[in-house]
């Protein structure tokens, strides 16, 4: 029989370069994480090994937007990896010209192929969802379309929102006990191309938040 499973992974980012500095990749960290655990599954459960693997993952795709993002995996009865897909799901039409950017695709691609020791292509699918209204939705409609795959249903993924997401944002508080999160949704931040900031000068905000991190501190 086959035999299916779905994990959901932290973020991929849209760039890796500023955080490569200190041994961490944002776009490939959180999701190698998970490719090691399902290979680990399969290496020490022989009896049930997943043939068919969905990872759902909060994709960063530009510094202001977010989309849902999905990699397939699929296995041979040999536990041999045949195919691997990722499925992009974007709310918002203003972004629908904007793919996962190669680089991105050569990271996560170079991952998958180290972890199972394989040279297979990774093949992208972007998919403009043309929900959303406003300017600051994407996050909390990508979070919501993630259920849908979860639950193996396409009643949420093509729901056209109305400008005010309040509600939804609500519903998600009651649903996830974390201050951080809960502080998130009370203050949506609308997105506006920073036309007085230098690419040098986010890069630098980057390395700093990111040096941080690392060092256990939270914002």
């Amino acid at each position: 029989a086959n035999r299916n499973s779905v994990s959901i992974c932290r973020s991929v980012d849209y760039i890796s370069s500023f955080a490569k500095m200190y041994g961490y990749n944002s776009i490939t960290h959180n999701i190698e994480n998970v490719l090691e655990q399902i290979k680990a599954w399969n290496t020490f459960n022989s009896q049930n090994s997943i043939y068919s693997h969905t990872i759902i993952f909060p994709y960063h795709i530009t510094l202001g937007h977010w989309r849902l993002g999905v990699l397939e995996l699929n296995f041979d009865k040999t536990l041999g990896l045949i195919e691997t897909r990722v499925n992009v799901y974007n709310p918002l039409t203003n972004y629908s010209n904007q793919q996962m950017v190669d680089s991105v695709k050569k990271d996560v691609q170079d991952s998958i192929n180290k972890i199972f020791k394989t040279n297979i292509e990774l093949i992208i699918r972007d998919i403009v969802t043309y929900q959303q209204q406003d300017s600051s939705s994407c996050g909390v409609i990508s979070a919501e379309n993630g259920k849908d795959i979860i639950d193996g249903k396409q009643e949420r993924i093509y729901k056209i929102y109305s400008p005010d997401t309040s509600n939804l944002r609500f519903q998600h508080l009651s649903e996830v006990d974390d201050i951080y999160f809960n502080k998130m949704q009370l203050v949506p931040v609308k997105w506006q191309i920073p036309t007085l900031i230098s690419p040098d000068v986010i890069l630098e905000i980057q390395n700093l938040c990111m040096q941080e991190l690392l060092k256990g501190n939270h914002f």
